[in-house]
């Protein structure tokens, strides 16, 4: 049976569950409704600036950048990165067996469909993820910033195609 982690509700706080410095679990009362609104998340080299409360894969999503996903509610785990950098929060349920088994400890696994960032973040996706840039021009809207040396993501995140 798939257990599941606190969502945000209002039957009092619960002790977040942490792995490293990725941490999931619910704000207590009284906490900001935005863990950072300058937060911002890097995937392969592409830095892209969230909305407050975002998860990361809609603010990738929203910005033109696409990856392999299931679900999108954290029961699935086909989502799932590696948090290289940074903190981030979960504000809904996930299946605590959809989060895979964190391999290094330097960098937690996280669910990308339920994560918010509360500090900036780097991720790291899995090889078979195919993350790419579907529609450039969402991404020049949502004020993405590639990086302009070194291999393209797609090049990157999946060898030669």
């Amino acid at each position: 049976m798939t257990s599941l982690l606190p969502a945000e509700a209002g039957d009092g706080p619960a002790a977040p569950v942490s792995n490293g410095r990725t941490t999931a679990g619910r704000r207590s009362p009284g906490a900001p409704s935005s863990p950072d609104p300058a937060a911002s998340v890097t995937v392969a080299g592409v830095t892209v600036p969230l909305r407050p409360g975002e998860t990361i894969l809609a603010g990738l999503y929203r910005a033109g950048y696409a990856y392999r996903i299931g679900c999108r509610r954290g029961g699935c785990g086909l989502c799932a990165a590696e948090v290289t950098s940074g903190e981030v929060t979960y504000d809904g349920a996930i299946a605590e067996d959809a989060l895979p088994p964190a391999t290094d400890p330097a960098a937690p696994p996280c669910l990308t469909c339920r994560a918010v960032p509360v500090t900036d973040v780097v991720i790291r996706l899995a090889g078979n993820a195919r993350f790419r840039c579907v529609s450039p021009m969402l991404a020049e809207l949502a004020g993405a910033i590639p990086r302009t040396d070194g291999p393209t993501p797609r090049t990157e995140e999946q060898g030669e195609p």
